[in-house]
């Protein structure tokens, strides 16, 4: 029994790090992208609150991956999607992947507490 329950803890850990390395793609190149400059012109945010956040969302996912401060890497990436889903709801973008996302670092947080908890 024991070989399932490492069997189960590399399977989150590697879902987990490729959920990190999908959030920090997407921020890189949200901070890189020179049409993120024209949409947040039109969106009436400015070009840095959109760096700062994507920034805060590297930091975060990053944090999030350490077991120590995976919950202080959850609730920071909670407040950027909330901030993020705000924007799209007032852009009139239904934000689907953002409630993905949010939804994912729920179930990832929950996943590793009760595995953690087995024998």
């Amino acid at each position: 029994m024991r070989g399932a329950h490492m069997n189960i803890q590399r399977a989150q850990w590697a879902y987990r790090a490729l959920f990190v390395a999908c959030i920090v793609w997407a921020s890189i190149h949200a901070i890189l992208d020179v049409g993120a400059a024209a949409h947040a012109k039109v969106s009436g945010v400015s070009v840095h609150f959109i760096d700062a956040l994507a920034g805060t969302e590297i930091l975060a996912a990053l944090l999030f991956l350490l077991p120590r401060l995976q919950l202080v890497g959850a609730i920071l990436l909670e407040f950027v999607f909330v901030v993020a889903m705000f924007h799209e709801i007032v852009s009139r973008v239904v934000p689907a992947s953002l409630i993905f996302y949010a939804g994912t670092v729920v179930f990832l947080v929950r996943l590793s507490r009760e595995t953690a908890a087995r024998p």
